[in-house]
């Protein structure tokens, strides 16, 4: 890839039921006894890979997966349902996802530098078509307030010409 942009960015969170009955507070508290857990497949989602890494770098991979893990879905739609349906006490999700069912779960913040999934934007050096890839870029770039009312923060600049 050649220039590439960052646009905007969401935190993992865990989301339970509004009740919270599990008291699940920190992610530490995925690995306590009897805690069901849906996580994404890492190999085959970017919440699966995100949700890994950031449980490994707290040390909880391993027994939060062998021991808690109920549900590994191939993609991140299918998480926030697992919770709502009680297939599982918690879930490893974009907050942007949870908004949707915000009636009926609760957000738990993850207090890492790693509980963020950031959206880029980049057009392979290779590409025939770099005009119609930048006016995409600028298109992206004067819709800020969607991505922002979609509850994603807005980390792109408009590249100097």
């Amino acid at each position: 890839f050649g220039r590439s942009w960052d646009v905007s960015n969401t935190r993992i969170v865990i989301v339970v039921d509004k009740q919270n009955p599990k008291q699940i507070e920190q992610l530490a508290d995925l690995a306590k006894p009897g805690v069901r857990v849906a996580l994404g497949q890492p190999d085959q989602c970017t919440i699966g890979v995100l949700s890994r890494r950031l449980l490994e770098s707290a040390g909880l991979y391993d027994d939060v997966l062998e021991n808690n893990v109920v549900t590994q879905t191939a993609t991140s739609a299918l998480l926030v349902p697992s919770v709502v349906s009680g297939g599982a006490d918690a879930a490893l999700v974009y907050e942007t996802d949870a908004q949707a069912e915000s009636e009926r779960l609760a957000v738990v913040p993850i207090d890492s530098q790693l509980a963020q999934a950031v959206q880029p934007y980049g057009v392979a050096q290779a590409s025939e078509h770099q005009h119609l890839s930048d006016r995409l870029l600028h298109a992206i770039g004067r819709n800020r307030a969607q991505f922002e009312a979609a509850g994603f923060r807005w980390l792109y600049q408009t590249p100097s010409p």
